[in-house]
């Protein structure tokens, strides 16, 4: 992947979670202590940034680092909101309890859609 794809994607990432949370740039610009040129920069592609940026950013706009990075390895992405709350629900949880969560969410849809 080229460095620009990544920044563009990075930077879309970043909008589209700002904008989801409610937040202006200024907003995140308060959280993270960087200008608002600088995060209208990132947000467009246009501007570099350290990995620590990156998490500080993330942190700002409330997406994880797994979801940029996913983002770039073709890795499932969690992209609603009530979907990503599911699965840190069920993140811990032991393997037994999930197989059973799982039987139970395999009942339920088909239930759901009648």
């Amino acid at each position: 992947m080229e460095k620009d794809e990544f920044l563009h994607k990075f930077g879309s990432l970043l909008a589209l979670y700002r904008k989801r949370n409610k937040m202006t740039q200024e907003d995140v610009s308060d959280k993270t202590e960087m200008t608002v040129n600088t995060i209208s920069d990132l947000e467009r592609g246009e501007q570099n940034s350290r990995i620590f940026t990156i998490y500080r950013l993330a942190k700002a706009a409330n997406f994880s680092l797994a979801e940029v990075f996913s983002e770039f390895e073709n890795m499932p992405l969690v992209k609603s909101k009530k979907l990503y709350e599911i699965v840190e629900l069920l993140h811990n949880q032991d393997e037994q309890t999930l197989e059973l969560i799982q039987k139970q969410i395999e009942l339920l849809l088909p239930a759901l859609k009648k």
